[in-house]
This record gives structure tokens, C-alpha cells and sequence, in this order.
């Protein structure tokens, strides 16, 4: 295996670890109407949705411009949004898991474009994504494993 590649992988493993750290206990003893009064709330409340799936990146609450943001997406199909946020204003993570996620649970994920400043940069911050689906045990909990080897 070559030195980049040994890299990547170890980058990659520790983006599992950091989504199975998600936090919060999955409870064995919860009822099918439960898991769903739950699903049917985070896709309709992004703010629920970030706190349920994504408690290891919330580490404030969303900023209401976050919410406009992923309101804003969901409510057009065919948008095109450049979201011009201050440094460390978790464009990243919103833009590339929180968003693709919730279009995803909502059935809209059909085709995602992802713009950076390199093809390196994308395939980095799609591997945060991809991380979440394979490792994050709420995710796996509620939908199953998606994971896609390959």
C-alpha cells in the first residue's frame, strides 16, 4: 500500500471514530411508532435533526441563519445556494453532512454537486459524510446500514 494511501485510510478511520462517538444511547426497548415519531420530526425540524444525528458537531446551538439555509434548500428543488458564512461558521459541516443528510432522509438526495477548491478537498469532505452513514450509530439505528463498499 502506498504512504498517501496508508494515510487516507488512517484519516478516514478516524472520521469513524469520531461519528460512532455521537453520543447518546440507543434504547433496545424502544416501540417502531417511537423510532418513527422521531424519523417524522427530523425531517421536518432541522434544528431536531442536527441535535438527534449530529450531537458530536452541535456543539452550540444552530444559528438561525443555519436553519434559513437548510430551509431555504429543501423548499427548492432546483436551488442553487452559495453559503457565504463567516470563518468558522460551520459552512463545511452543513453544507456537506447536515444538508445531504436531511435532503436524503427527506427522499431528495437525487444528485449533489459539491464545489471546492480541489478534487482533493471534495473527496475529503465527502469522506465526512460517508463516515457518518457507516459509523454513526443513531444513523444506523433508525436507517440501517449504508454502507457501500467500494
Amino acid at each position: 500500500m502506498k504512504k498517501e494511501d496508508k494515510l487516507a485510510l488512517e484519516r478516514y478511520r478516524e472520521r469513524l471514530k469520531f461519528a460512532r462517538s455521537s453520543g447518546g444511547e440507543i434504547n433496545p426497548n424502544e416501540t417502531k411508532d417511537q423510532k418513527q415519531a422521531r424519523i417524522d420530526r427530523a425531517k421536518k425540524d432541522v434544528k431536531y435533526m442536527v441535535e438527534m444525528y449530529f450531537p458530536h458537531y452541535a456543539t452550540a446551538e444552530c444559528a438561525d441563519f443555519h436553519i434559513k439555509s437548510a430551509n431555504l434548500t429543501i423548499n427548492n428543488r432546483t436551488i442553487k445556494l452559495f453559503d457565504e458564512w463567516g470563518r468558522g461558521l460551520a459552512k463545511s459541516v452543513w453544507d456537506d453532512i447536515i444538508k445531504p443528510f436531511w435532503l436524503w432522509m427527506n427522499g431528495e438526495a437525487h444528485y449533489m454537486v459539491l464545489v471546492t477548491t480541489s478534487f482533493d478537498r471534495a473527496a475529503e469532505l465527502l469522506e465526512d459524510l460517508r463516515a457518518e452513514f457507516e459509523g454513526n450509530p443513531r444513523i444506523i439505528n433508525d436507517f440501517g446500514e449504508q454502507h457501500n463498499p467500494g
